[in-house]
Protein backbone atom coordinates (compact mmCIF):
# COMPACT_ATOMS: atom_id res chain seq x y z
CA UNK A 1 0.00 0.00 0.00
CA UNK A 2 1.23 3.50 -0.67
CA UNK A 3 0.49 5.32 2.17
CA UNK A 4 4.10 6.86 2.96
CA UNK A 5 3.00 9.95 0.78
CA UNK A 6 -0.24 10.22 2.75
CA UNK A 7 -0.44 12.47 6.20
CA UNK A 8 -2.91 13.04 8.93
CA UNK A 9 -3.91 15.92 7.14
CA UNK A 10 -7.20 15.31 7.12
CA UNK A 11 -7.85 15.73 10.39
CA UNK A 12 -7.77 19.44 9.63
CA UNK A 13 -11.07 19.08 8.26
CA UNK A 14 -14.49 19.01 9.49
CA UNK A 15 -14.54 15.64 9.57
CA UNK A 16 -11.38 15.30 11.60
CA UNK A 17 -12.30 17.85 13.99
CA UNK A 18 -15.20 16.27 14.70
CA UNK A 19 -13.56 12.97 15.50
CA UNK A 20 -10.55 14.25 17.63
CA UNK A 21 -13.59 16.16 19.82
CA UNK A 22 -15.41 12.39 19.70
CA UNK A 23 -12.52 10.59 21.35
CA UNK A 24 -11.45 13.45 23.55
CA UNK A 25 -14.46 14.02 25.20
CA UNK A 26 -14.45 9.79 25.17
CA UNK A 27 -12.21 9.65 27.39
CA UNK A 28 -13.31 12.18 29.82
CA UNK A 29 -16.97 11.05 29.72
CA UNK A 30 -15.36 7.29 30.51
CA UNK A 31 -13.69 9.02 33.81
CA UNK A 32 -16.89 10.89 35.11
CA UNK A 33 -19.08 7.91 34.65
CA UNK A 34 -16.54 5.85 36.28
CA UNK A 35 -16.42 7.94 38.90
CA UNK A 36 -20.26 8.01 39.36
CA UNK A 37 -20.36 4.18 39.58
CA UNK A 38 -18.04 4.10 41.95
CA UNK A 39 -19.33 6.16 43.77
CA UNK A 40 -22.82 5.00 43.97
CA UNK A 41 -22.72 1.43 43.63
CA UNK A 42 -26.08 1.75 41.22
CA UNK A 43 -26.30 -0.79 38.75
CA UNK A 44 -28.07 1.13 36.46
CA UNK A 45 -25.22 3.73 36.47
CA UNK A 46 -22.69 0.77 36.11
CA UNK A 47 -24.70 -0.29 32.79
CA UNK A 48 -24.20 3.15 31.50
CA UNK A 49 -20.36 3.14 32.44
CA UNK A 50 -20.25 0.22 30.49
CA UNK A 51 -22.02 2.15 27.49
CA UNK A 52 -19.57 4.95 27.16
CA UNK A 53 -16.58 2.66 28.02
CA UNK A 54 -16.64 1.00 24.05
CA UNK A 55 -16.68 4.28 22.72
CA UNK A 56 -13.12 4.90 23.49
CA UNK A 57 -11.75 1.72 21.26
CA UNK A 58 -14.28 2.63 18.78
CA UNK A 59 -13.45 5.70 18.05
CA UNK A 60 -9.40 5.28 17.80
CA UNK A 61 -9.84 2.25 15.29
CA UNK A 62 -12.40 4.96 13.49
CA UNK A 63 -9.38 7.52 13.55
CA UNK A 64 -7.72 5.09 11.84
CA UNK A 65 -10.40 3.86 9.28
CA UNK A 66 -10.87 8.12 8.43
CA UNK A 67 -6.82 7.87 7.67
CA UNK A 68 -7.68 4.83 5.36
CA UNK A 69 -10.66 6.34 3.49
CA UNK A 70 -8.41 9.31 2.89
CA UNK A 71 -6.01 6.88 0.69
CA UNK A 72 -5.51 6.99 -2.98
CA UNK A 73 -6.19 3.98 -5.26
CA UNK A 74 -3.83 1.82 -5.40
CA UNK A 75 -2.72 -1.71 -7.14
CA UNK A 76 -3.81 -3.27 -4.31
CA UNK A 77 -7.39 -1.98 -3.72
CA UNK A 78 -8.38 -0.29 -7.12
CA UNK A 79 -11.67 1.56 -6.03
CA UNK A 80 -9.91 2.45 -3.19
CA UNK A 81 -10.46 2.26 0.56
CA UNK A 82 -14.04 3.47 1.12
CA UNK A 83 -15.50 0.90 2.46
CA UNK A 84 -13.76 0.65 5.30
CA UNK A 85 -16.53 2.89 6.74
CA UNK A 86 -18.53 0.07 6.79
CA UNK A 87 -15.97 -1.70 8.60
CA UNK A 88 -16.26 0.63 11.22
CA UNK A 89 -19.72 0.98 11.70
CA UNK A 90 -19.85 -2.48 11.83
CA UNK A 91 -16.85 -2.94 14.68
CA UNK A 92 -19.13 -0.01 16.31
CA UNK A 93 -22.21 -1.97 16.69
CA UNK A 94 -20.88 -5.42 17.67
CA UNK A 95 -19.02 -3.79 20.66
CA UNK A 96 -22.48 -1.89 21.64
CA UNK A 97 -24.17 -5.16 21.71
CA UNK A 98 -20.73 -7.00 23.86
CA UNK A 99 -21.63 -4.36 25.84
CA UNK A 100 -25.37 -4.77 26.63
CA UNK A 101 -24.46 -8.29 27.18
CA UNK A 102 -21.84 -7.53 30.13
CA UNK A 103 -25.00 -4.89 31.48
CA UNK A 104 -27.90 -7.78 31.61
CA UNK A 105 -24.86 -10.44 32.87
CA UNK A 106 -23.38 -8.01 35.28
CA UNK A 107 -27.25 -6.48 36.52
CA UNK A 108 -28.13 -10.54 37.07
CA UNK A 109 -25.44 -11.28 39.33
CA UNK A 110 -25.51 -8.35 41.30
CA UNK A 111 -29.28 -9.18 41.96
CA UNK A 112 -27.76 -12.86 42.99
CA UNK A 113 -25.31 -11.91 44.86
CA UNK A 114 -26.94 -8.55 46.16
CA UNK A 115 -25.29 -5.14 46.70
CA UNK A 116 -26.68 -1.34 47.90
CA UNK A 117 -26.67 2.36 46.75
CA UNK A 118 -24.19 5.09 47.85
CA UNK A 119 -23.60 8.29 47.35
CA UNK A 120 -26.09 8.49 44.10
CA UNK A 121 -26.80 12.57 44.68
CA UNK A 122 -22.96 13.12 43.83
CA UNK A 123 -22.99 10.11 41.41
CA UNK A 124 -26.35 11.24 39.78
CA UNK A 125 -24.22 14.91 38.99
CA UNK A 126 -21.79 13.79 37.68
CA UNK A 127 -23.61 11.19 35.44
CA UNK A 128 -26.13 14.14 34.04
CA UNK A 129 -22.63 16.40 33.31
CA UNK A 130 -21.36 13.64 31.17
CA UNK A 131 -25.26 13.14 29.47
CA UNK A 132 -25.44 16.86 28.62
CA UNK A 133 -21.69 16.26 26.92
CA UNK A 134 -23.04 13.41 25.12
CA UNK A 135 -26.04 14.75 23.74
CA UNK A 136 -23.87 17.76 22.14
CA UNK A 137 -21.25 16.02 20.88
CA UNK A 138 -23.40 13.21 19.45
CA UNK A 139 -25.98 15.88 17.66
CA UNK A 140 -22.84 17.67 16.53
CA UNK A 141 -21.11 14.56 14.71
CA UNK A 142 -24.36 13.34 13.15
CA UNK A 143 -25.09 17.03 11.96
CA UNK A 144 -21.30 16.94 10.51
CA UNK A 145 -21.41 13.51 9.37
CA UNK A 146 -24.61 13.83 7.29
CA UNK A 147 -22.85 17.12 5.98
CA UNK A 148 -19.63 15.31 4.28
CA UNK A 149 -21.23 12.10 3.80
CA UNK A 150 -19.18 10.23 6.76
CA UNK A 151 -20.87 7.19 7.60
CA UNK A 152 -17.98 6.87 10.54
CA UNK A 153 -19.65 10.04 11.84
CA UNK A 154 -22.76 9.03 11.83
CA UNK A 155 -22.62 5.75 13.15
CA UNK A 156 -19.91 7.35 16.17
CA UNK A 157 -22.52 10.44 16.85
CA UNK A 158 -26.06 7.74 16.68
CA UNK A 159 -23.97 5.55 19.61
CA UNK A 160 -23.58 8.73 21.43
CA UNK A 161 -26.62 9.79 21.14
CA UNK A 162 -27.53 6.48 22.42
CA UNK A 163 -25.26 6.81 25.66
CA UNK A 164 -27.14 10.12 26.13
CA UNK A 165 -30.35 8.18 26.08
CA UNK A 166 -29.35 5.58 28.54
CA UNK A 167 -27.91 7.84 30.69
CA UNK A 168 -31.28 9.87 31.33
CA UNK A 169 -32.91 6.50 31.64
CA UNK A 170 -30.28 5.43 34.38
CA UNK A 171 -30.23 8.23 35.93
CA UNK A 172 -34.35 7.95 36.34
CA UNK A 173 -33.64 5.03 37.53
CA UNK A 174 -31.08 5.21 40.45
CA UNK A 175 -32.75 8.27 42.16
CA UNK A 176 -35.89 6.88 41.90
CA UNK A 177 -34.60 4.01 44.02
CA UNK A 178 -32.86 6.18 46.28
CA UNK A 179 -35.70 7.92 47.14
CA UNK A 180 -38.01 5.40 47.20
CA UNK A 181 -35.87 2.86 48.90
CA UNK A 182 -37.01 0.01 45.96
CA UNK A 183 -34.07 -1.39 44.62
CA UNK A 184 -35.85 -3.02 41.85
CA UNK A 185 -36.43 0.02 40.01
CA UNK A 186 -32.36 0.16 39.88
CA UNK A 187 -32.48 -2.83 38.10
CA UNK A 188 -35.18 -2.69 36.23
CA UNK A 189 -33.41 0.56 34.72
CA UNK A 190 -30.02 -1.43 33.63
CA UNK A 191 -32.08 -4.33 32.47
CA UNK A 192 -33.53 -1.64 30.03
CA UNK A 193 -30.66 0.12 29.10
CA UNK A 194 -28.82 -3.04 27.80
CA UNK A 195 -31.92 -3.97 26.03
CA UNK A 196 -31.71 -0.64 24.18
CA UNK A 197 -28.26 -0.78 23.33
CA UNK A 198 -28.41 -3.97 22.09
CA UNK A 199 -30.99 -2.28 19.66
CA UNK A 200 -28.72 0.25 18.97
CA UNK A 201 -25.80 -2.40 18.36
CA UNK A 202 -28.09 -4.71 16.01
CA UNK A 203 -29.12 -1.43 14.06
CA UNK A 204 -25.53 -0.51 13.60
CA UNK A 205 -24.35 -3.61 12.16
CA UNK A 206 -27.46 -4.24 10.09
CA UNK A 207 -26.83 -0.49 8.23
CA UNK A 208 -22.55 -1.52 7.67
CA UNK A 209 -23.59 -5.22 6.30
CA UNK A 210 -26.13 -3.53 4.04
CA UNK A 211 -23.44 -1.51 2.60
CA UNK A 212 -20.61 -4.19 2.33
CA UNK A 213 -23.22 -6.19 0.29
CA UNK A 214 -23.75 -3.17 -1.29
CA UNK A 215 -27.53 -3.20 -1.04
CA UNK A 216 -29.53 -0.57 -2.64
CA UNK A 217 -30.27 2.89 -1.26
CA UNK A 218 -33.64 3.38 -2.80
CA UNK A 219 -33.73 7.19 -2.63
CA UNK A 220 -30.79 7.03 -4.75
CA UNK A 221 -32.01 4.68 -7.12
CA UNK A 222 -34.48 6.95 -8.14
CA UNK A 223 -32.43 10.06 -8.43
CA UNK A 224 -30.28 7.75 -10.85
CA UNK A 225 -33.06 6.43 -13.10
CA UNK A 226 -35.02 9.75 -13.10
CA UNK A 227 -31.84 11.57 -14.50
CA UNK A 228 -31.05 8.71 -16.80
CA UNK A 229 -34.61 8.82 -18.44
CA UNK A 230 -34.68 12.50 -18.31
CA UNK A 231 -31.67 12.69 -20.48
CA UNK A 232 -32.61 9.64 -22.71
CA UNK A 233 -35.70 11.57 -23.05
CA UNK A 234 -33.77 14.94 -24.25
CA UNK A 235 -30.86 13.18 -26.21
CA UNK A 236 -32.37 10.24 -27.64
CA UNK A 237 -31.10 7.42 -26.76
CA UNK A 238 -31.63 4.52 -24.45
CA UNK A 239 -30.23 2.46 -21.57
CA UNK A 240 -30.35 -0.70 -19.85
CA UNK A 241 -28.46 -2.88 -17.56
CA UNK A 242 -28.05 -0.29 -14.65
CA UNK A 243 -25.97 -0.76 -11.35
CA UNK A 244 -25.06 1.28 -9.02
CA UNK A 245 -23.54 1.22 -5.51
CA UNK A 246 -22.40 3.44 -2.91
CA UNK A 247 -19.65 4.28 -0.14
CA UNK A 248 -21.19 7.05 1.69
CA UNK A 249 -19.46 9.86 0.25
CA UNK A 250 -19.49 8.67 -3.18
CA UNK A 251 -21.59 6.61 -5.92
CA UNK A 252 -20.22 4.05 -8.73
CA UNK A 253 -22.69 4.02 -11.94
CA UNK A 254 -22.37 1.57 -14.37
CA UNK A 255 -24.83 1.75 -17.48
CA UNK A 256 -25.42 0.35 -21.01
CA UNK A 257 -25.98 3.56 -23.28
CA UNK A 258 -27.64 2.81 -26.54
CA UNK A 259 -27.21 4.97 -29.32
CA UNK A 260 -28.67 5.64 -32.71
CA UNK A 261 -26.50 4.39 -35.85
CA UNK A 262 -25.57 7.65 -36.78
CA UNK A 263 -24.08 8.81 -33.66
CA UNK A 264 -20.55 9.28 -33.66
CA UNK A 265 -18.35 8.02 -31.39
CA UNK A 266 -17.54 11.20 -29.95
CA UNK A 267 -20.88 12.25 -29.74
CA UNK A 268 -21.69 9.34 -27.54
CA UNK A 269 -18.67 10.32 -25.55
CA UNK A 270 -20.02 13.59 -24.99
CA UNK A 271 -23.24 12.46 -23.99
CA UNK A 272 -21.84 9.71 -21.11
CA UNK A 273 -19.48 12.33 -19.91
CA UNK A 274 -22.55 15.00 -19.53
CA UNK A 275 -24.35 12.55 -17.98
CA UNK A 276 -21.54 11.71 -14.85
CA UNK A 277 -22.05 15.71 -14.81
CA UNK A 278 -25.81 15.29 -14.60
CA UNK A 279 -26.01 12.66 -12.23
CA UNK A 280 -22.95 14.26 -9.98
CA UNK A 281 -25.25 17.40 -10.15
CA UNK A 282 -28.56 15.57 -8.60
CA UNK A 283 -26.70 13.43 -6.12
CA UNK A 284 -24.82 16.22 -4.98
CA UNK A 285 -21.46 13.77 -4.22
CA UNK A 286 -18.54 12.28 -6.48
CA UNK A 287 -19.98 10.10 -8.70
CA UNK A 288 -17.69 7.79 -11.04
CA UNK A 289 -20.09 6.56 -14.19
CA UNK A 290 -18.92 3.68 -16.54
CA UNK A 291 -20.71 3.54 -19.52
CA UNK A 292 -20.63 0.73 -22.48
CA UNK A 293 -21.44 2.27 -25.65
CA UNK A 294 -23.79 0.26 -28.09
CA UNK A 295 -25.43 1.11 -31.32
CA UNK A 296 -29.42 0.88 -31.85
CA UNK A 297 -30.00 -2.68 -33.24
CA UNK A 298 -27.17 -3.99 -31.76
CA UNK A 299 -27.87 -3.99 -28.06
CA UNK A 300 -26.04 -6.56 -26.11
CA UNK A 301 -27.67 -9.57 -24.68
CA UNK A 302 -27.33 -9.34 -20.79
CA UNK A 303 -28.80 -9.10 -17.64
CA UNK A 304 -31.05 -6.20 -17.26
CA UNK A 305 -30.51 -6.45 -13.80
CA UNK A 306 -26.53 -7.93 -13.01
CA UNK A 307 -25.24 -6.39 -16.91
CA UNK A 308 -23.69 -9.66 -17.37
CA UNK A 309 -24.13 -11.97 -20.55
CA UNK A 310 -26.20 -15.49 -20.10
CA UNK A 311 -24.03 -18.61 -19.56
Amino acid sequence: MKSSHVSFSYLGSAEGRAMLLSISMAAAIILIKGAAYFLSGSMAIFSDFVESGVQFPVIAFAVYCLYLRHLPPDENHLYGHGKIQFVSAALEGGLVIGASLLIVYQTTLSIITGYQLDDVTSAAGLALIAGVLNGVVGWYLIRTGRRVNSIILVADGKHILSDFVTTAATLTGAVSAMLTGWLVLDMLAAYAAGVYILFVGLKLVREAMGGLMDEVDRDVDRIVRDVLQSEANEHAWDYHALRHRSEGDRHWVEVHLVFQKNATLEEAHDEAEHLEDELRSALNQPVILTTHLEPEGREADVDPVTGEKPA
